[in-house]
């Protein structure tokens, strides 16, 4: 049955089908993502240009430190929570629901505190070996982890309450817009070039900003139940599950950011910045495939525990379609005007296109295995997901130690494509062999799968 564009508008407003959800919770995520993408290349250029390579380069390589740190910090909570958020409401278990928010808000808490002091002993004991520019930015950061911890956690609330705009617009738009603000006043005011720990200052007091916003705005939307019920706890079993989404989570971001921090260790913070820029660019190749992500993961959990996996199949075959019709596209045009891209951040940042190219053909493999670690972890795989991006974690160090020293900046590049490639291909074998799904376009040529 074919609709004509006014019907498909409709299906996509009103409709309550899987396909329906995913449409609306995907436009509203690319929306907000696609605003977010582009703040985030404004805001690395006007980093880039008025701190210079080497500050931008300290800021950069401090920041994927916390980042690292921040991603770790919930110890595999905020993706528990994506899963059972609307698992719990879906059954009507709101007791189950306030305890486990209670103890993933408990747990990361008191985690990343006691992260955040044994990084200030690490930056002191080591104060020697690294440059006073990192160490201070270093010192600066630590005040941020915390409030990004707890932002993490609501953000998941919010996403497994399919609040998409809620869940990404703090993070995505509201974080990279003030500092972009922030960063080109308090460049007027000294119009010298900034320096990295003032960028940081900024960062914590932003992250602080958008902590209590973001609690503020998960309250407002968990079910008013929540306020009449007594908490019940299930520590063992949430703990049995959320320590190996603590350790895909922590190794996922080792896999990530191994590129930036090695060449941070085996060169120096302006490679690692001018690196950077080139990985921020390769990274929106797979835009869509996070734009889908937020809004699949909640939904596959749901259609999972309800045994429906004929909408799950669906689920995922309209997923693949989407993403595939944006990353090709993209994938092209940033090959072809890859160099000049780099060029806005400056012009030493174009000794990195080649880097570029390769790490777009890992993000576009990325992009088109479609939402396989998701797939897996909420279908309770996620033992299977934790062995294999630990050994593409380990293998992207031990070819980053090798390559780097070789050929510099390729180098990097070329070891976080080949991991990339190799913990998609092997989630996309289990994910196909052992749930019978395909989160590929494979899927929708196979049968034909319409809106």
């Amino acid at each position: 049955m074919k609709y004509s564009p006014s019907e498909i508008l409709n299906i996509i407003l009103k409709g309550q089908g899987p396909r329906a959800i995913l449409a609306r919770g995907g436009i509203s995520s690319f929306i907000v993502r696609g605003l977010g993408i582009a703040l985030a290349f404004l805001l690395n250029v006007v980093l880039a240009r008025t701190m210079g390579a080497k500050e931008y380069g300290a800021y950069v390589l401090c920041f994927s430190w916390i980042t690292i740190i921040g991603i770790v910090a919930p110890m595999g909570f905020d993706t528990a929570l994506i899963r059972f958020v609307p698992a719990y409401i879906s059954k009507k278990d709101f007791s189950l629901l306030k305890g486990i928010i209670k103890n993933a808000q408990n747990y990361s808490l008191i985690f990343s505190i006691i992260l955040t002091i044994l990084i200030f002993i690490i930056v002191f004991i080591f104060k020697t070996h690294i440059s006073q520019t990192v160490e201070k930015t270093f010192l600066v950061a630590c005040s941020v982890i915390p409030f990004l911890v707890l932002v993490r956690i609501r953000q998941a609330i919010l996403q497994g309450l399919k609040k998409i705009i809620e869940a990404l617009i703090p993070e995505s738009v509201i974080r990279p817009l003030l500092l972009i603000i922030l960063a080109t006043i308090l460049y007027f005011i000294n119009p010298k070039f900034l320096k990295a720990w003032d960028i940081m200052v900024l960062t914590s007091i932003i992250y602080i900003s958008l902590a209590i916003l973001m609690s503020y705005w998960s309250k407002k939307s968990l079910p008013i139940e929540l306020n009449s019920v007594k908490a019940k706890f299930k520590t063992k079993e949430w703990l049995k599950i959320a320590l190996p989404l603590f350790l895909i989570s922590g190794i996922a971001i080792i896999q990530a950011r191994t590129d930036i921090v090695m060449l941070g260790m085996f060169l120096n913070a302006k490679i690692a910045g001018i690196y950077s820029a080139a990985n921020n660019i390769a990274t929106f190749v797979a835009f869509a495939l996070f734009c889908i992500n937020t809004i699949a993961a909640p939904l596959i959990s749901e259609y999972y525990n309800k045994d429906d996996i004929e909408s799950l199949q669906k689920i995922l075959s309209a997923s693949a379609l989407a993403i595939a019709s944006f990353t090709i596209p993209v994938a092209i045009t940033l090959l072809l005007l890859g160099h000049w891209i780099l060029l806005l951040f400056g012009k030493v940042f174009t000794t990195a296109y080649i880097a570029l190219v390769i790490l777009i053909i890992g993000q576009t493999v990325n992009a088109l295995a479609g939402s396989v670690g998701y797939v897996m972890i909420m279908t309770g795989h996620q033992n299977s997901v934790a062995k294999i991006v630990a050994i593409g974690a380990l293998a992207n160090i031990i070819l980053n130690a090798i390559l780097i020293p070789i050929w510099n900046i390729n180098g990097a590049a070329i070891a976080t494509t080949i991991t990339t490639v190799w913990w998609n291909t092997a989630m996309y074998v289990f994910v196909r062999k052992r749930l019978n799904l395909d989160t590929t376009l494979y899927s929708v040529i196979k049968n034909k799968i319409r809106l």
